[in-house]
């Protein structure tokens, strides 16, 4: 079962980030802390300090600046552009520099259109399976890793290529035509950023 789902950045030598949903973070760290036994290592939340960007097109100029801790495109799909860790202290410089901010309800609808699970809201911990997540097909499985926890099951399911569900993105025709119509909608600003579905 899932616990979470996120990336493992290693932008310096002995030291490991991880990009991480915030609301899991307290769940991930009374796991990491678990296992940890009595190795020399150090766990500690950086929310505090570092931000995590997604960044869309070859112009964002995220990628360029100085202020990124570690960046990298997100193996996930390439629709999903880069991702770039940053200090907090620094997203006024990179606003400055013109990289222009979006809604992050916009950043959440492309992930829905897209059938990629956003989050524990797509995939509540300990309840959520890697494969019918989608994980496989967004390349956060991986069949030629050794033992892990979950691994038989995953594998298993994985080999015989019977998968019963899947996460798969609907659209319904009346909450999009409401979302473009009205203003006050929550998501009519995510979706006046799309092209009409003639385009």
């Amino acid at each position: 079962r899932i616990l979470c789902d996120g990336f493992l950045l290693a932008p310096e030598e002995e030291r490991v980030l991880i990009d991480v949903e915030a609301a899991t973070l307290p769940l991930l760290e009374q796991h990491l802390r678990r296992f940890k036994l009595r190795s020399k290592v150090n766990i500690a939340d950086r929310s505090a300090e570092l931000a995590v960007l997604s960044s869309a097109g070859s112009d964002s100029g995220v990628e360029e600046s100085s202020a990124v801790r570690a960046g990298f495109v997100d193996p996930r799909l390439a629709l999903l552009g880069r991702r770039a860790v940053v200090p907090r202290d620094q997203l006024s410089a990179l606003a400055a520099q013109g990289t222009e901010a979006v809604p992050s309800a916009l950043y959440n609808l492309t992930l829905a259109l897209l059938g990629v699970p956003n989050g524990h809201a797509h995939t509540p911990s300990g309840e959520s399976l890697p494969l019918e997540s989608n994980l496989d097909l967004l390349h956060g499985v991986a069949f030629d890793k050794g033992c892990y926890l979950g691994q038989e099951l995953t594998a298993r399911t994985h080999f015989r290529g019977v998968v019963r569900k899947r996460l798969v993105p609907v659209v319904r025709e009346d909450i999009a035509a409401r979302a473009r119509e009205s203003p006050t909608h929550e998501t009519a600003d995510a979706f006046s950023h799309l092209p009409d579905a003639e385009a």
